[in-house]
């Protein structure tokens, strides 16, 4: 299969359409007794900008998916005022909007993780109490009772466990397997960087390097008047 928003949308029609599959937030409690269930996770790792691409095409086909932002990405700044913006929008078309955490940051404590959860949600912008384990170790199965882990029992089990992590294509066959034998419930992780529409990833790394100095130069023409000359109008576009 190729990686570009085309085949996002067709892949996810496949599931919901074909394999009659329901999609749903980790958050949301199942009301009704329904067999095929698959829970569509987006870890942003790298581009909170193919996130908003991917949260605009799930929307448009009534498809309720989980995106999870990274306090600690060197890909992006979470506090940027775009990056918000694009949390507040993902949150406010249905999507569950939750924190992707680096225990080598902020640790599994449940009282460090609600605390970090809570002021976020006041002092920036909205979030649901669900929380992704960026690399996660052995223990990050466990259940809190403060806030939901996608990792916790409920969610995942290793052979329902589905991730197109450093693009690699083949979590499709086996998706197909499982689709095909009904098995329930599913977790689908899916990286929205990988499903920009650019193939070389050489161009690839050069498009995130370009936003990232863009960003940067946006701040100091807003911020240091005597730089804002050395700075071209072209350095203000942004990549990936």
């Amino acid at each position: 299969m190729s990686f570009n928003y085309e085949s996002f949308e067709k892949l996810l029609k496949e599931i919901k359409d074909q394999n009659r599959y329901t999609f749903l937030r980790f958050d949301q409690e199942i009301t009704e007794d329904k067999e095929r269930l698959i829970y569509l996770r987006h870890d942003i790792d790298i581009s909170p900008y193919s996130a908003n691409q991917l949260g605009k095409i799930e929307h448009s086909i009534n498809i309720k998916a989980n995106y999870f932002f990274q306090i600690g990405a060197e890909t992006y700044n979470i506090f940027n005022k775009s990056v918000i913006d694009i949390m507040k929008e993902l949150y406010s078309i249905g999507h569950c909007v939750g924190l992707h955490v680096d225990e080598s940051i902020l640790g599994d404590s449940e009282n460090k993780l609600l605390s970090t959860l809570k002021w976020f949600k006041e002092c920036i912008t909205d979030v649901n109490f669900v929380v992704s384990f960026h690399r996660p170790t052995n223990t990050n199965n466990k259940k809190f009772k403060s806030f939901i882990n996608v990792y916790q029992d409920d969610f995942f089990s290793p052979d329902l466990f589905l991730s197109d992590s450093r693009k690699n294509e083949d979590f499709y066959p086996k998706l197909l397997n499982l689709l095909k034998e009904g098995k329930s419930p599913i977790q689908l992780l899916l990286h929205p960087a990988w499903w920009y529409p650019e193939e070389d990833l050489a161009q690839f790394k050069e498009l995130v390097v370009k936003r990232r100095v863009a960003e940067l130069n946006s701040y100091l023409k807003k911020n240091f008047q005597n730089i804002k000359r050395y700075i071209k109008d072209e350095d203000s576009n942004f990549g990936l």
